[in-house]
């Protein structure tokens, strides 16, 4: 702690620090908080505040992953002032957990332009490949019910989804 207070400049630190900072990153297992909460204290003392997320809320589990898992949020970013001004646009993401207790946590301190959905377009270049007819045959020729707007709705759909997968 005295080389955090002790540092004059940005600083960042994040990993599992095995405190939650409240009740709502908590589900499961005993309700209440031991009578100190050590990360609140730590952060106040030094300055540092939780960057905050995307992705799943609880990072850690004990038990199965599902609603009957002790779930916690354990994993952060925290950081002071300076820091979070020196890299604003910094994101923390929290993955999907694969044979672990812990989801694996990524920092991006330079992130690129957000994916922003496409909407789908037919292209007059996929006639030209022979299958793409038969895509379109087989999506449209598939039986929908319904009154006549929702089953030309249906068939859109269907096509649209066959023509995404097949490209």
């Amino acid at each position: 702690m005295a080389l955090l207070e002790s540092h004059q400049g940005p600083w960042m630190c994040f990993g599992d620090f095995n405190y939650v900072l409240n009740e709502s990153e908590a589900v499961g297992g005993k309700k209440g908080s031991p009578s100190t909460n050590y990360l609140k204290d730590l952060m106040f003392e030094v300055g540092a505040i939780d960057s905050g997320f995307s992705g799943g809320k609880y990072i850690w589990a004990k038990g199965k992953w599902g609603n009957a898992a002790i779930k916690r949020r354990l994993d952060r970013e925290i950081a002071n002032i300076a820091w979070r001004l020196e890299y604003l646009k910094a994101t923390l993401s929290h993955l999907g957990a694969i044979g672990s207790d812990h989801t694996p946590i990524v920092l991006d301190t330079n992130p690129q332009a957000g994916f922003a959905h496409r909407p789908f377009r037919f292209e007059v270049a996929c006639l030209r490949d022979d299958r793409c007819g038969s895509v379109i045959d087989s999506a449209w020729g598939e039986e929908h019910t319904g009154s006549d707007f929702i089953k030309l709705c249906k068939k859109q759909a269907a096509t649209r989804e066959a023509l995404k997968k097949w490209n």
